[in-house]
């Protein structure tokens, strides 16, 4: 089991937090040093993360990123966007990590998790994506342990703590949005990578793709959970998730 967190290098606490966290329950976990958004706005550092992601720098300009036939958002506000975009950013590099170390499959997480139990990831043959925590909208529909999403009944959201089963093909979709020609919110041909998706903040992207057209699962009862009253790197405020009917336990 091969784990992997994303982390902001200015964000040291949450460094040590996951660090200790990883001694505690003896886990050996991977730091990947996250895209910080708002720098994408520097042409040296824009440059730079072209270079890593091998990506053409126009797609990680401002321009590109405020049509909304390229990203998804009812802002408009680049200052919004672009930390949406880096933890986007961010999820393409740790996969491409992951893989670099010759891994085809791995877990995904984010500084901020509690890790409340020992992790154990199911093998499911056909699973894209196994959340072992998220915040839920929806209704309670199964007594299971393992539980499949069901798109009509429930949404998962928060990318806090997931398993991805191939790497090689969550990267091809996750880099389709990087390429020129009409977008697709819906499309067969989704899992292609030819086919130009709409980037989007991660946890609506794999929402609206992987929920919705692939197979995804969650625990019952969750592995991880995310702190309730931590203030994101990317809102910068306290999120009221009970006003906007999310929870954290199923």
């Amino acid at each position: 089991m091969h784990i992997f967190y994303i982390n902001l290098d200015k964000s040291i606490e949450r460094r040590e937090y996951m660090e200790k966290q990883a001694i505690d329950k003896g886990l050996i976990i991977n730091r990947v040093s996250g895209i910080y958004g708002l720098n994408l706005l520097n042409q040296k550092y824009r440059k730079n993360i072209s270079k890593i992601l091998k990506l053409d720098e126009r797609y990680l300009e401002p321009d590109w990123l405020l049509s909304r036939s390229n990203f998804k958002t009812m802002s408009s506000n680049i200052n919004y966007i672009l930390p949406r975009f880096g933890l986007y950013l961010s999820t393409i590099k740790l996969l491409e990590q992951a893989k670099a170390c010759g891994l085809n499959n791995c877990i995904v997480l984010e500084d901020d998790s509690i890790i409340l139990d020992k992790i154990v990831v199911p093998d499911i043959k056909n699973a894209d994506i196994i959340y072992l925590g998220a915040t839920f909208q929806g209704e309670r529909y199964s007594n299971e342990k393992i539980i499949k999403v069901d798109p009509g009944k429930i949404k998962l959201y928060g990318t806090f703590a997931y398993y991805v089963n191939d790497i090689d093909a969550m990267l091809k979709v996750l880099r389709a949005p990087f390429q020129d020609g009409k977008a697709y919110d819906k499309n067969p041909e989704w899992r292609s990578g030819t086919i130009k998706l709409r980037c989007q903040n991660i946890d609506s992207f794999l929402k609206n793709y992987y929920q919705k057209y692939g197979d995804c699962y969650f625990l019952n009862p969750a592995q991880i959970e995310h702190p309730v009253e931590n203030i994101s790197t990317i809102n910068k405020k306290q999120y009221n998730y009970g006003k906007n009917n999310l929870r954290f336990k199923y």
